[in-house]
């Protein structure tokens, strides 16, 4: 079965499901909505169509409306017969634009695809969240108008949580060089939650609250139609249970999570594999009064980096490889601009890419 036509069936019965488990149907949401919009355009969406909502979930609902839409609105909250409603409208011509920019980015190089979707809700009208919601939308007669992009969503948002997979494998690198041991266990525990979502999303599974990773995860072992690798889901979650022994396992468990990062690089991005290096240093150096001790380089796109002229004895590290290497007083100078906001490993922060 083709994976669109699996995932239809999936969040269609789910749909179901979440309904009838509160004894409503689609003419309730329908006459809810239509105090706002025309009940026809209507999507029950989130995580009732996601087979995964509790019995104190919201009931989320989009509505793609012809008529302009300010961007500045937001969701109208209903409260009715003991259920908590939320409803936001889209114009049907931006929905129809940021599905467009979707497929593009889609078929972008990963770098440049990293860097556009960052600033994603800065170029686009309907924002990241809703755009995740809409594909999954069903409607009342249980279609799913939007599903169709479904493979763009999928290699777009499993490359920004692989990109938030490798930054807190760095930081955990980081901090075990910084001799912060239980840093570096919780970083490597964000880790993993980011390769899960990246792996679920890879699989068709895209949903980027991180309230339901966990949740999702333990799930998918018996979504057939997702085709996770029955070895990488045994090793995930072997790693997740491990990292709850603490530092003593840190070593071992950085080692393993490193080398999932680079299997996961090499199906997801393999031109990262070459090791993109770091920000480029231009632009004039400046103390960040937030992080005294380091000395910066101001870049023109407004984010700043570690520059050459740092304090004595301190190593930069100018590619991804190199933090594995940084003596002490070095890696602990990355890790704090870090936490500063004054530097950053992602490569959705990078300077010295173009992006269009």
């Amino acid at each position: 079965m083709e994976l669109s036509s699996a995932v239809q069936d999936f969040v269609k019965k789910n749909a179901q499901d979440f309904l009838g488990a509160r004894n409503i149907g689609f003419n309730f949401l329908n006459e809810v909505a239509s105090r706002q919009c025309d009940p026809g355009t209507l999507l029950l969406t989130s995580s009732a169509v996601h087979g995964i909502a509790t019995m104190a979930s919201d009931i989320d609902m989009l509505c793609v409306v012809d008529e302009p839409v300010s961007t500045e609105q937001m969701a109208t909250q209903i409260h009715q017969e003991g259920l908590h409603l939320e409803l936001l409208l889209f114009n049907a011509a931006d929905v129809h634009l940021a599905l467009g920019e979707l497929t593009s980015l889609a078929q972008s190089p990963a770098l440049i695809c990293l860097q556009n979707y960052s600033r994603w809700d800065k170029r686009n009208k309907v924002p990241r969240k809703y755009v995740e919601r809409l594909v999954y939308g069903v409607t009342n007669d249980l279609t799913t108008p939007y599903l169709s992009a479904l493979g763009d969503l999928c290699v777009v948002v499993s490359r920004k949580d692989l990109d938030v997979f490798r930054v807190n494998v760095a930081c955990s690198r980081l901090a075990q060089r910084s001799d912060e041991p239980f840093a570096a266990i919780g970083y490597l525990m964000n880790a993993l939650t980011a390769a899960m979502n990246s792996l679920l999303s890879m699989s068709g599974w895209v949903l980027s609250n991180k309230k339901w990773t966990l949740r999702r995860w333990n799930k998918s072992r018996d979504l057939v139609f997702l085709d996770l690798c029955p070895t990488t889901w045994t090793e995930v979650s072997a790693l997740w249970a491990d990292l709850a022994k603490g530092p003593a396992v840190l070593d071992e468990a950085l080692s393993r999570i490193e080398t999932l990062l680079q299997q996961m690089t090499g199906r997801l991005a393999p031109e990262l594999l070459r090791d993109e290096p770091f920000t480029g240093l231009q632009g004039n150096v400046a103390r960040y009064p937030l992080h005294g001790q380091a000395a910066l380089v101001c870049a023109g796109n407004g984010y700043v980096r570690l520059a050459e002229n740092v304090p004595a004895g301190v190593t930069l590290a100018q590619c991804f490889a190199d933090l594995c290497q940084l003596p002490p007083l070095s890696a602990l100078e990355h890790l704090q601009a870090i936490r500063a906001g004054t530097w950053s490993p992602s490569l959705q922060r990078q300077s010295g890419a173009s992006a269009s």
